[in-house]
């Protein structure tokens, strides 16, 4: 009997024994105070429009968590990121580089955010063609902006540029937007004149015309044109009715407008002498030339600047049966 409670005494005994070791005092009021604040994440990279959370844990000097501590959230860069008070940060459009505080107490910690441009959205002309550039003459250098929905200028797209057929070629281009956002190219007029476009792609993006209008060079050849066509060997006949122009093209073929010509003859053979302006084509007016009579007849036509000439020969027969004009 005494043996049985000798060992319920010594089991009661030790099981005081193991429950006094496990016990600890609460902290005290020392090592509740923040003594350090860490985020996560420590650093934050996002695109324009999108979030990122933070989360925060403040530690007290033993390096224990402090439960229920009073931790708030602030940015420095509000036009760059906003952040709630759960600690919820938001880029709210403007790229660039901003730092959220996150504090308790006495105790901050910086989050460095980096907020990078959202995804390409439109496509912009910053420079654009001369109002008019001559044949074979340089259209202009281009430049255009790639942005996001924000107006972040948005770096590294893919470009090309496709001039319309005969509208010239492409000296030099930049294959991908810089850092601004831009890309320019240098765009040279071919030998055609007239209007034409370059259509700039950048990425997905919907395509961008650029139109330019390109003039003919300066005059270097005056031509005689009739109709009916006067034909080598091919003889006029007194009575029919002639129409008579000019046409002044540059050294492509290309006709050269405004420019001032005298359609006549020599030795007042033929029509005029009457004096026309060139049309946008390079054509003048035509002059109504009916022969009278039999002879052969030069047709002549005279630009002044620069000083250009043209003749043509007319061989004129009576028409049978036709009266004889004195």
């Amino acid at each position: 009997m005494v043996s049985r409670y000798i060992a319920w005494a010594s089991a009661i005994g030790l099981v005081l024994a193991l429950s006094g070791c496990d016990a600890k005092a609460p902290p005290s009021g020392a090592t509740s105070v923040p003594q350090a604040v860490f985020a996560d994440p420590s650093t934050a990279e996002l695109t324009a429009g999108a979030n990122v959370q933070l989360r925060a844990q403040v530690n007290d000097a033993k390096g224990h968590a402090i439960g229920g501590a009073s931790i708030v959230f602030q940015s420095e860069n509000p036009s760059t990121v906003s952040v709630s008070p759960s600690g919820l940060v938001h880029a709210v459009g403007s790229s660039g580089e901003a730092i959220v505080t996150v504090a308790s107490g006495v105790r901050i910690t910086h989050v460095p955010v980096h907020v990078r441009p959202a995804a390409a959205a439109t496509l912009e002309i910053v420079n654009g063609p001369a109002a008019a550039t001559a044949v074979g003459g340089e259209i202009g250098q281009l430049m255009v902006r790639v942005r996001d929905k924000f107006g972040n200028p948005v770096s590294g797209t893919a470009m090309t540029w496709t001039p319309s057929p005969l509208g010239g070629s492409i000296e030099s281009s930049m294959a991908a937007t810089a850092a601004d956002g831009a890309a320019s190219a240098h765009w040279r007029a071919g030998e055609k004149a007239g209007a034409f476009s370059l259509e700039v792609r950048a990425g997905s993006l919907s395509p961008l015309l650029v139109q330019a209008h390109v003039v003919a060079g300066p005059a270097v050849s005056v031509q005689i044109k009739t109709e009916p066509a006067l034909e080598p060997a091919k003889f006029v006949m007194t009575d029919d009715p002639i129409d008579v122009w000019a046409l002044v093209v540059d050294q492509y073929g290309n006709g050269v407008a405004d420019a001032s010509v005298v359609i006549g003859s020599q030795k007042g053979c033929g029509p005029g002498p009457a004096r026309a302006q060139t049309d946008a084509a390079g054509v003048t007016e035509p002059v109504r030339w009916t022969p009278a009579q039999p002879i052969k007849c030069e047709l002549t036509a005279h630009v002044d600047q620069p000083a250009l000439d043209a003749h043509v020969t007319v061989n004129i027969r009576r028409r049978p049966n036709a009266k004889v004009r004195r």
